[in-house]
């Protein structure tokens, strides 16, 4: 989490300073309402905030926190998309991330409703692929979950009418 570093809105300034494109992976329950104001005056370009659930049941039983933490992730949502449009900003675009698991993958209606309401600029979608890094055999999506969440997505795309959307189906 890199708003845990003492010094990262210093680290942002120094990037954006030097012209360099900025992209902010992040929770985003650690960051304070001047920190976002910030990141929207230094016009940090993206902010991919890793949501990965669409209901506080299911955030907080994934990621063994408290629901305050996910209270915390919506009213953040919710005042930086605000502020971007008090202050005419379109930085940083705000980016929902959703990696999807058997645990959650039922929710993908809710992760694309939660993620439209907050004021997203653009949502991801992964599929979670095996790196050996975590006991994965639990967490991977079935081929029947699969399929519902294509059918879902594909009500979803209909239902707020997207034009734009990528699929990459890697392995």
């Amino acid at each position: 989490e890199p708003l845990l570093h003492p010094r990262f809105m210093d680290m942002v300034s120094h990037i954006k300073k030097n012209k360099f494109y900025c992209i902010i992976t992040t929770n985003f329950c650690r960051i304070t309402e001047d920190q976002m104001d910030e990141l929207i005056f230094l016009e940090a370009n993206e902010l991919i905030i890793n949501v990965s659930a669409g209901t506080e049941s299911t955030y907080t039983d994934t990621r063994r926190v408290k629901k305050t933490t996910w209270n915390k992730l919506l009213n953040n949502l919710n005042y930086i998309s605000k502020r971007k449009k008090e202050l005419n900003s379109k930085f940083p675009q705000i980016i929902a991330k959703f990696i999807m698991t058997s645990s959650n993958v039922h929710e993908i209606g809710e992760m694309i409703d939660m993620a439209i309401r907050e004021g997203a600029d653009a949502i991801i979608l992964k599929r979670f692929l095996e790196d050996g890094v975590y006991n994965s055999e639990n967490l991977k999506i079935t081929g029947e979950q699969y399929n519902k969440f294509k059918v879902v997505l594909k009500d979803k795309l209909n239902q707020y009418n997207f034009k734009k959307f990528n699929s990459y189906e890697g392995k």
